[in-house]
């Protein structure tokens, strides 16, 4: 992935994809070139890893020129490598820079605990599960059940569809259910009501 229009499945419009893995140099540019058209107002910082990208995307969320989803606590290694560099998970941390609170969406979410998921709801942001990106790719699988208790809102979505080439979110829910039945020993882990919630879920500006 690289810097690019986005077009995501859930309901709510194009994101620019704003990612460092293989193109920083690229990132950055097309960072410092974004203008507030249509097109370019709603950024998806794929990868928080990057202080100088980070800054500047941030830079433009709060001067009110680009709204933002970020991918967060994806992964042991994302959570482990923040704590080390801040003495913070990546969710604490968009907290920490007020980030959080801006946010439209945290994406990915696999690895949170009580405490982040209660500053989400305390924030107002929501969190889009993408279950066949984050199985597919071995991050694991969120610990859904005790994010539904603790009131966060949740969406869905396929990342880049690398393992849901139709980009068809029932197929996340029914892959969610699954997983997470088998997590929790309970065929009814996840109600229908929560599934349905999360299959009709509409990002919304802040």
């Amino acid at each position: 992935m690289n810097a690019l229009t986005y077009t995501r499945p859930e309901k709510g419009g194009e994101y620019t994809l704003i990612s460092p893995v293989n193109d920083r140099d690229g990132a950055y540019k097309l960072v410092d070139g974004l203008n507030t058209d249509i097109g370019f107002e709603r950024l998806y910082l794929f990868d928080m890893g990057d202080e100088i990208l980070f800054d500047r995307v941030a830079e433009r969320v709060f001067d009110g020129k680009s709204r933002v989803m970020i991918a967060a606590s994806r992964t042991l290694d994302e959570v482990g490598a923040f704590d080390k560099k801040y003495g913070l998970d990546p969710i604490m941390f968009l907290h920490r820079t007020g980030l959080l609170e801006k946010a439209d969406a945290v994406v990915g979410g696999v690895w949170m605990d009580k405490d982040d998921v209660d500053l989400m709801v305390q924030c107002g942001c929501p969190l889009i599960l993408t279950p066949s990106y984050d199985m597919g790719r071995g991050h694991g699988i969120a610990e859904t059940v005790m994010y539904v208790k603790r009131g966060l809102k949740i969406g869905l979505g396929t990342e880049d569809c690398s393992f849901n080439a139709a980009a068809d979110v029932s197929e996340e829910a029914r892959l969610l259910s699954l997983v997470t039945s088998a997590l929790n020993h309970n065929p009814d882990a996840l109600g229908l009501t929560a599934l349905k919630n999360m299959i009709n879920f509409t990002l919304t500006k802040k």
